[in-house]
This record gives C-alpha cells, sequence and structure tokens, in this order.
C-alpha cells in the first residue's frame, strides 16, 4: 500500500507541474517474505520406479507439472515457495522422505532429476 500511495502522490505533484508523464502504470510492492530457511533441495518425476504410480496425480489432487514442488506436510498445499537461484514454485505434493526442510522439485525427465542432484539452499515462504 506504502508504494501506491508513494505512486499518486509523485504523480499528483508531477501532473501539477505540467511534467509529461510517459508511464503511469502502478509499481508492485515487494513480495512479502513470511518465512527464509535453508533447505536441502531434490528432483523428482512422476515415474513408477519414484511415486510408485504414474498418473501424475499429486497430492494434492493435481496433475503434477513443472513449478510443483514437494514439502513436508506441515506447509500447507498451494504455498508459494521461492528457491533462491532457481525461481518460485507451489507445494501440490508430499514424500516419504520429504520432512522438515526438504524440498522436491518436479521435473519431467529422470535425466534432469539426476543432473540436478542435492544442494542446499536458500528458500522462501511467501505470503498468501
Amino acid at each position: 500500500m506504502k508504494h501506491l500511495c508513494k505512486t499518486l502522490i509523485l504523480l499528483v505533484l508531477l501532473s501539477s507541474l505540467n511534467i509529461g508523464i510517459a508511464d503511469t502504470g502502478y509499481c508492485e510492492p515487494p513480495e512479502e517474505v513470511k518465512h527464509t530457511f535453508l533447505a536441502e533441495v531434490t528432483a523428482y518425476t512422476a515415474s513408477v520406479e519414484e511415486c510408485g504410480k504414474d498418473d501424475g496425480i499429486t497430492a494434492s489432487g493435481v496433475f503434477i507439472e513443472e513449478g510443483h514442488i514437494a514439502m513436508d506436510d506441515s506447509i500447507p498445499f498451494g504455498t508459494r515457495v521461492r528457491i533462491a537461484g532457481l525461481g518460485e514454485y507451489v507445494v501440490t505434493d508430499r514424500g516419504g522422505d520429504i520432512t522438515g526442510n526438504r524440498i522436491d522439485i518436479f521435473t519431467p525427465s529422470r535425466s534432469n532429476a539426476f543432473r540436478f542432484g542435492r544442494k542446499v539452499l536458500e528458500a522462501e515462504i511467501l505470503a498468501d
């Protein structure tokens, strides 16, 4: 809200001075981070070998796709998580070995999952 107010005040001030404004769009406020932590990050596929089934349906009931992750059941489905250097993801799945500060990122390729390996990265739980 502060950013929107500052933008509006600046626009009013500039227009009162008869200064032309090329772009009158509003800036987006910074995303609120609820919690930052170090996570052990791995990657997985929806293969029978890894999941015991191959229907592509996650624990939350949605079809798995890139941008989805598995996390501990203390993190609600639908939670947005930003992983340093990788981007933003949505929690839609669980895993037998995914507990505590573990994150498992879905990838459609088994070779990509193996190539990704195991990393310790900073992760942020984002506000709704």
